[in-house]
């Protein structure tokens, strides 16, 4: 980590008075100007070193042997293929026996021709039922995911149950920790007032400032720059400060050891080397905003220059964006359209905190607004065109289908971003196209209209920027949904006081598991025993209505196993509860059986 205090060393050297000597040897006879672009390049180069093609959410692809699988004899290894290349040193599989008995301690090595690949040697194995638990860390974004593949050695033994638990989340729903949530959204909060503010600061004011025909002032100019520092330094602050808490966070999600041996994981890892690159380049924007010229009235390239820096942390951000995990080549091309996303979106919302600032009861000058506003609009427009070129190129390769859309976290989320998004554009509309013409003829009511909008704006992009951290701590759509479909189907129907969640494992024809969780809340329900009751029937085949009644399992949950699904198409697997002294709860649910692929439609 030494070279994480030569970057600290040279934001001293690039940020020091003339007046103040740091001895950099050769580099001193530098100018002031050419130390920002050295730095600058040096900076971005560590950033994009030994990153190589990110990945981000390691989720289990397949395994051998494979989960539910009954074997003649004894398996060799467990071998696990994962979605992303793995961090070595927290990733981890052991073997439990059907007892939930130590059987091999692992934690099992990288395969060296596989990154993504972890095996297990094992024994020979008793006959009996063998569970491989694993847990894998992202070696990029250190994401942390865990599950079990379960297993049979012997002739005569049954096969593992490929159920989840009760009460576990559905890959394709579960939320992500709040903490996890809250430190995103500081992060996109610190990086949105950070980077828009200077941004803000040579696309918007300074235009704006040079078109106003009232009474402009240099005292006005030393004001509002004085503004935009102090912006750049809040939000480098909070910047900094989440990703700092982020790495904890991480740390503390492994469970691997002492806190420090976690800590040290993270902080030399892969993500730690882009968090320490990032918060070099913070701590330059800290020392050197401060320093800015004034915005209108000085020199221009400082506050480009530093807008670079700020846009080098932005990209710290999209290498290890969902984007960067694609496979092969349109990993580059991804990433690089979300930092253009990321630019956009800072620079639009970014640029609403010091409009509201220059806007101010009190604060505002006459016919300011009515300059500020069309300036502010012109460079909205192209960030709005960016965000939404972008953001469909997103929607394309990480959502995919209506289905992943609509039945997913991370696509529910995105359409609430989408909504959002079209809110913020019509109030932009209204201060352009109609308060402005208002603005320029003095009216009172409009200034007191455009305050309002611009407010409503902000408090929409801080819950745009809430949302976005939801989004990017789950896994993409159609990846959550491809994980879902593995676990087989899982669907719900929710009444009054009644919730029915109906699961088939592995959903194909052929013998499957069927279980029902039930949660009665109705009063004086828990004291009477219910009968939970499947009746199956085939869309496309006359083969009349089998009845099948389910076991009592653990608390909440009735099984049936049994090939009840006989041949492929659609079928209506209707599910009853019974329960004397109450109404009978009946609900049909609707899904595809195929001969070789767990697909399955809901309704």
């Amino acid at each position: 980590m030494s070279w994480v205090w030569q970057v600290w060393y040279w934001a001293l050297w690039a940020s020091a008075p003339p007046g103040l000597s740091i001895k950099m040897t050769y580099w001193n006879n530098v100018k002031w100007p050419g130390r920002w672009i050295c730095l600058f390049f040096t900076t971005l180069a560590l950033a994009l070193y030994n990153v190589g093609s990110l990945q981000a959410h390691a989720a289990l692809v397949r395994a051998q042997p494979a989960a539910g699988s009954v074997l003649a004899e004894s398996p060799p290894a467990v071998v696990l293929d994962f979605s992303e290349e793995l961090d070595a040193r927290a990733t981890a599989v052991e073997l439990l026996d059907g007892q939930s008995q130590l059987v091999v301690d692992g934690p099992g090595v990288i395969d060296p021709a596989d990154s993504r690949r972890w095996q297990l040697t094992l024994p020979p194995l008793a006959e009996g039922t063998y569970s491989a638990v694993w847990q894998a860390r992202s070696a990029v974004d250190g994401h942390v995911t865990r599950g079990t593949v379960a297993f049979s050695v012997g002739t005569n033994a049954l096969p593992p149950s490929l159920l989840s638990p009760p009460g576990t989340p559905e890959p394709a729903t579960a939320w992500p920790q709040a903490a996890d949530s809250l430190l995103r959204w500081l992060n996109y909060l610190g990086a949105t007032m950070a980077a828009g503010s200077l941004l803000f600061g040579w696309l918007v004011w300074r235009p704006a400032y040079r078109r106003w025909q009232s009474s402009a002032t240099l005292e006005s100019d030393g004001r509002t720059t004085a503004l935009l520092r102090w912006l750049v330094l809040a939000g480098s602050g909070i910047w900094a400060l989440a990703t700092l808490l982020f790495i904890g966070l991480q740390a503390g999600q492994l469970n691997t050891g002492p806190w420090w041996e976690e800590l040290q994981v993270v902080a030399t890892g892969r993500s730690g080397l882009l968090a320490s690159v990032r918060l070099g380049l913070l701590l330059l924007l800290a020392l050197v905003a401060w320093r800015l010229p004034p915005a209108c009235s000085g020199r221009l390239t400082p506050w480009l220059l530093l807008s670079a820096v700020a846009a080098a942390a932005l990209l710290t951000i999209s290498l290890q964006s969902h984007s960067a995990a694609l496979p092969g080549e349109r990993v580059f091309l991804a990433t690089a359209l979300d930092w253009l996303h990321l630019l956009a979106m800072t620079t639009w919302l970014g640029g609403l905190l010091p409009l509201a600032f220059l806007l101010w009861p009190g604060r505002s000058q006459p016919g300011l607004a009515a300059t500020l506003i069309p300036r502010f609009s012109r460079v909205a427009l192209p960030c709005v065109l960016i965000l939404i070129g972008t953001g469909l190129y997103s929607t394309l390769v990480h959502v995919r289908t209506i289905e992943a859309l609509l039945t997913t976290l991370h696509g529910q989320a995105l359409s609430l971003k989408i909504g959002l998004f079209c809110l913020l554009l019509l109030l932009g509309a209204v201060n352009l196209l109609l308060l402005t013409p208002q603005l320029r003829k003095a009216e009172a009511v409009a200034r007191q209209r455009l305050r309002l909008t611009i407010r409503l704006e902000l408090l929409l992009g801080v819950i745009v920027l809430l949302v976005v951290g939801v989004m990017t701590g789950v896994a993409p759509a159609f990846e959550a949904l491809e994980a879902q479909d593995r676990l087989g189907f899982q669907e719900r129907a929710d009444f009054e006081d009644v919730r029915l969640v109906l699961r088939i494992a592995p959903l194909h024809v052929g013998s499957n598991e069927f279980a029902v969780d039930v949660s009665d809340e109705r009063p004086g329900a828990a004291q009477v025993e219910p009968e939970v009751l499947l009746r199956f029937h085939s869309q496309n085949q006359d083969m009349g209505v089998l009845q099948v009644e389910t076991e009592a399992a653990e608390e909440g949950r009735y099984l049936a196993r049994g090939t009840y699904l006989s041949v492929a198409g659609t079928w209506q697997i209707e599910v009853i509860l019974r329960r004397a002294g109450f109404d009978d709860v009946r609900h049909t649910f609707d899904l595809m059986v195929e001969q070789d692929q767990h697909q399955h439609s809901g309704h």
